[in-house]
């Protein structure tokens, strides 16, 4: 928004009234200062000189009112000018004004020859005492302004550090070890506050529900559509399906959010005793199985991948499969394999997959090292959030019955 040179006056530094009471004491003092050298004061003449003073505010102030859009659409000299003239113009008028009626009273006859020389003074002691009203009120409206912005960005930095430890209480434990299994999460934020975010918790029979999702936008909005979307997950996960879950979950956050609010998410339905998985995806990258042998396969799902809360009606589907002991499952946002390594580079999928984590190691270790790898491709300051969880498999492996599901990465 442009500024209005005009919006303050001179008198706006001081206020107006503090204003009038200054300019009667610059009159005043003048007044003395004309009369050094004589024998007696004349209380005839300092009257005249307050009155100048007082009226060269008043004429000053008025001006820059009656200017001020006109004003609004100069600048630099061209504008320092214009407030020159103001100032000396107000000057002159108010000490040629005083002077007339002051001689008038006192039955003095008017010489116009002796009022030149008056009036030049009069109009340079207004210019100024104007600019330094005037520079020291735009000195004080700037500074208020740089208080004002530092205040509003104190307030905002409070805000920010109040969603992102809201953030914080909201997600599950970083690691999880049950025994037969082992969870390991990370969540990178670009910004203040994150857009992901992750969840994990057990279903009444049995299953463990693994999600992870990307809120739509940034800021306190995320955190609390962030918070509601944990709180309604687990009630829709009760009983059903991968599917029905995401499915559940859609009709609800469409009648609750706005018309540009989604949020991308996958979710993992887990037996921990059997292995067996089920996997829904509604706008986020696959999930990656990784082998024991090292092997990585994305698990693509059937069916739409529209984000949830885009449009009503929509049936998720889902791929069941069985982790085998040493299988891992990873689930992710678009930040890691999308992120920024260039101006205009983004790392892409394939080379995302080459940094994937292999081999034997605790699932909170191999998360690190593959957000180490990310970070020297993509540097300490990625541009979109970050954020995966890692399942493995440890029990030992079920003997797989005549009607269970055939491994992960075949089977739909």
């Amino acid at each position: 928004m442009r500024r209005d040179r005009g919006s303050k006056t001179a008198s706006g530094a001081i206020g107006f009234f503090p204003g009038i009471l200054i300019s009667l004491v610059v009159g005043l003092g003048v007044g003395l200062l004309l009369q050094i050298g004589r024998e007696r004061l004349s209380l005839g003449l300092l009257l005249p000189s307050a009155a100048v003073g007082l009226l060269i505010f008043l004429l000053i102030d008025l001006q820059l009112r009656l200017t001020r859009r006109w004003r609004a659409g100069l600048s630099g000299a061209r504008h320092g000018a214009v407030l020159g003239a103001i100032f000396a113009v107000s000057g002159a008028l108010a000490w040629l004004s005083v002077f007339t009626v002051w001689a008038t009273a006192a039955g003095q006859r008017v010489v116009p020859g002796q009022l030149l020389m008056p009036i030049l003074l009069a109009g340079g002691l207004a210019v100024v005492i104007g600019f330094l009203f005037y520079g020291y009120e735009r000195l004080r409206g700037e500074l208020s302004e740089k208080i004002t912005r530092l205040k509003t960005a104190e307030f905002a930095e409070r805000e920010l550090e109040l969603a992102r430890a809201m953030q914080r209480r909201l997600l599950p434990p970083l690691k999880v070890d049950a025994g037969s299994y082992r969870l390991a999460a990370r969540n990178r934020a670009a910004a203040w506050v994150a857009g992901d975010f992750y969840d994990v918790f057990a279903l009444p029979d049995g299953r463990q529900a693994i999600a992870v999702g990307d809120v739509a936008g940034k800021g306190m909005a995320t955190s609390l559509i962030m918070a509601s979307v944990k709180a309604m997950l687990p009630l829709v996960a009760v009983g059903g399906s991968a599917a029905d879950t995401l499915t559940a979950l859609n009709e609800r956050l469409v009648e609750d959010m706005g018309s540009r609010e989604f949020v991308a998410v996958a979710l993992a339905l887990y037996r921990p005793d059997t292995g067996e998985l089920e996997v829904a995806n509604a706008g986020l990258p696959d999930p990656y199985l990784l082998r024991g042998d090292g092997a990585a396969t994305p698990l693509e799902t059937p069916g739409p991948r529209l984000p949830l809360g885009v449009r009503q009606g929509v049936a998720y589907e889902a791929r069941s499969g069985r982790l085998e002991p040493g299988d891992r499952l990873l689930l992710l946002t678009d930040g890691l394999p999308e992120a920024q390594i260039g101006e205009d580079e983004v790392l892409g999928y394939e080379a995302f997959e080459r940094l994937l984590p292999r081999g034997a190691g605790d699932p909170s270790e191999l998360l690190g090292r593959l957000f180490r790898r990310l970070s020297l491709e993509a540097g300490d300051e990625p541009s979109d959030d970050w954020t995966a969880v890692l399942l493995e498999r440890t029990g030992t492996e079920v003997s797989p019955g005549p009607e269970d599901p055939a491994r992960a990465s075949t089977s739909h």
